[in-house]
This record gives structure tokens, sequence and C-alpha cells, in this order.
């Protein structure tokens, strides 16, 4: 009897336990929900997806993650990655983000990534003169150019002047923008053409500019004339556009070069002979002035002055 009794106050004490962890887990679960939001499916990665892979069901599943640990973009159903590319490599158990993919087909070409009004054209660089071929597709450039002219003497003038400022990069070599950077190559197994991500490439030797009809023209020009282009590259959020005057020898040494000093020195040297020719001109002058003074009849004239006393003479 008595073990009865015993067998099932154990019972009623066991009950009790599971229930009380039961409401424990309950209300572990609601304060999760009130923290966290409620539970919804997303796709997540089950294994690791390589750049420019097109998607399928076998590389994704659906996992429930609360409402506030799901990111932005994040892809809820099966058929919103069917015929879908990956931009990025995705590693196993990361969530699917719409901002990852790209349709499979988009083939959008040049034409339509130029704004109207707008044309494109292409310049030639080189890592001196492209910023080491780092620009890709949506970057803003400045185009420098490299300018030489003769002088009246005969001597011949380089000068730099920023032709162009807050250019946009419509693609480098044959990656457009807004379109999925992928080339073709022959799968040595089946030879069949693969594609194969052509992010990061630098085999390019021309980039393209969105450029105005009028700008397109000073570029031409330019290229024409053999004048030599740089860009330089601008943080994205850089839009400003400013006066800058254009650089000669004479900026770059300073007013402090031997350049400057020599350039002095021979201005000196023409103003202090300019002088003594105002001088000798003057004494000139004079000596005539009393000769003619001594000859009967001659009407008396009034000395000369020093010419640059009064202001006269020209000084270069």
């Amino acid at each position: 009897m008595n073990q009865s009794r015993a067998f099932f106050v154990s019972l009623a004490f066991a009950i009790l336990g599971m229930g009380l962890v039961a409401f424990y887990i309950s209300d572990q679960e609601k304060q999760s929900q009130d923290k966290l939001g409620k539970s919804v499916n997303v796709l997540v990665a089950t294994k690791d997806i390589n750049e420019m892979q097109v998607l399928d069901e076998t590389m994704v599943s659906q996992e429930s993650q609360f409402d506030k640990l799901i990111q932005p973009g994040a892809l809820t159903d099966f058929k919103d990655i069917k015929d879908m590319v990956t931009l990025v490599p995705i590693k196993a158990g990361e969530q699917i983000l719409v901002t990852k993919l790209s349709p499979k087909s988009t083939e959008t070409g040049l034409a339509l990534q130029v704004a109207a009004s707008k044309r494109a054209m292409s310049i030639p660089v080189n890592d001196d003169t492209g910023v080491s071929k780092l620009i890709k597709p949506g970057d803003h450039v400045d185009i420098i150019g490299s300018i030489s002219y003769p002088n009246p003497d005969g001597s011949k003038q380089t000068e730099l002047k920023t032709l162009l400022q807050n250019v946009n990069i419509l693609a480098v070599g044959e990656i457009i923008q807004n379109n999925i950077p992928t080339r073709y190559e022959n799968d040595p197994l089946n030879q069949r053409k693969v594609a194969v991500s052509a992010r990061g490439e630098k085999n390019f030797n021309t980039v393209t500019v969105e450029v105005t009809p009028e700008q397109s023209q000073v570029l031409i020009y330019s290229l024409a004339q053999g004048t030599g282009l740089y860009l330089t590259l601008r943080n994205p959020i850089d839009r400003v556009e400013s006066n800058i005057g254009s650089t000669t020898l004479d900026e770059v040494l300073g007013p402090d070069s031997k350049r400057a000093e020599a350039r002095d020195r021979e201005q000196k040297r023409i103003i202090e002979e300019a002088r003594q020719a105002a001088a000798a001109a003057a004494a000139a002058a004079a000596a005539k002035n009393a000769a003619a003074e001594g000859t009967p009849g001659a009407p008396a004239r009034k000395p000369a002055s020093d010419p640059l006393e009064s202001g006269g003479g020209v000084l270069e």
C-alpha cells in the first residue's frame, strides 16, 4: 500500500515537473518572440556556392528564423531563385539575398547604359594612366591631359590641364556597367563553353566613358593631337566639380627654383638695359638741344627730361 502511494506521489511530482518545464520553455519562446519577432522561413545555402553559379533547389533549403534576424532582401520561396546567378560567393548557412543574385539572362548591352543626351566613347589606358587598371564600371574619374604646343620663339611648352571632371565609367574593356561580368572559356573535360567570372580582371586596354557630345569632341581632339590622357579616381560620394588651373614646369618647380631665379635675373637685365638705353637717348637729345641753342637764329629748346623719370620709355 505504501509502495503504491509512493509511486503515485512520484508520478504526480514528475507530471508537475514536466508541466513546469513546458511552461518555462513556452515562456522563453514567448519572450524570444516578443524580442526577436515571429519565426519566418527563409532560404539558406546548404553548401558553399561559388560566384557565377546558377542556383537550383539542391543548393538551398528553408530554415525558420526569427523575424529580426532575417537580413534585408532575404528570399523565402524556392521560385525566387529560378534562373538566378550568384554575383558573389555564398557560404553554407548564409541567407540567400536578392542583392547577391542576378538574372541568368542579363544581357543589357552598352547602349542601354548610356543616359539620354550623353555619348559613350572609349579612351586608351595602361597601368600608368588608368590607376593601375583598378577602375571598374560605375566609378567616376577626372580626365587630365598633357598638352604640348609651340611658343612664338619656336620652343615647346607643355601644360597639364584637367579636361573633364566627375566622368562616369560605363565599361572597362568588355565588362559593362550593370551587366554580369562574365567571360567564356572551354571546359577541358567536355570542350563546352562555360561562364567564368570576369570580376576583378585587369586584362583591358580601354575604358568607356559617358560624356556629352561637346566633351567627346574635346577628348577626340586631344587624342588626335597625341595628347596623353590620365585618369584620377574619385571617392564614390564625391561629385563636386571645381575650377582647376593648368600646371606648367614653373608651378611644379615653384618660385624658389633655379629656373625662377634665372628668369628673375633675366628680367632685371632687360630692365637695366632699357634704363641705360633711355638714359643714352636722353643724353643724346640734350646734346642736340645744346648744339641747337648755340646756332644763331635757332629757337631755344627746353632740355629733355629722363624718359624713365617722366614715365616715358617702354620696359619689357
